[in-house]
């Protein structure tokens, strides 16, 4: 589990301020009580193209970078939604992840592959040969 936390915006309006009083990285650093290194790293990414850097700026590229690095959830659009239920109940798409417990009504309808689960006490009738005549009659 890392122990690591973004940079706030106050630690941001910090970098900005030392940045314009013409402080050293390390200075800065030392100020904010970070890292040298996550300094660096804040100015590189965050920075302009005329080395002037702007704690809004830095923010706003951060949550847009957050927002966009998770997975977008697809369902949320209903006739999208509506499209993957038709297809994989009635035209037996398989799922490519694991289905869920919750919705049994949709499970039992999905392909699935393995061997079916029966009830303790019910007997195995397939693959049985059923003898008509005993050997004694």
């Amino acid at each position: 589990m890392s122990h690591y936390q973004q940079l706030s915006i106050s630690e941001r309006e910090k970098i900005l301020v030392l940045r314009t009083e013409g402080k050293s990285i390390r200075r800065i650093a030392a100020e904010i009580a970070r890292s040298v290194s996550t300094v660096s790293r804040e100015i590189k990414r965050n920075g302009r193209s005329d080395q002037s850097y702007s704690a809004v700026e830095a923010q706003r590229k951060y949550l847009h970078r957050r927002k966009k690095c998770r997975r977008h959830k697809l369902l949320l659009n209903a006739s999208l939604k509506e499209t993957v239920m038709r297809l994989f109940l009635e035209e037996q798409w398989p799922p490519e992840q694991r289905r869920s417990k919750g919705n049994r009504g949709a499970i039992r309808n999905l392909r699935h592959r393995g061997k079916t689960r029966r009830r303790k006490g019910t007997e195995e009738t397939r693959g049985k040969i059923v003898i008509s005549n005993r050997i004694q009659e």
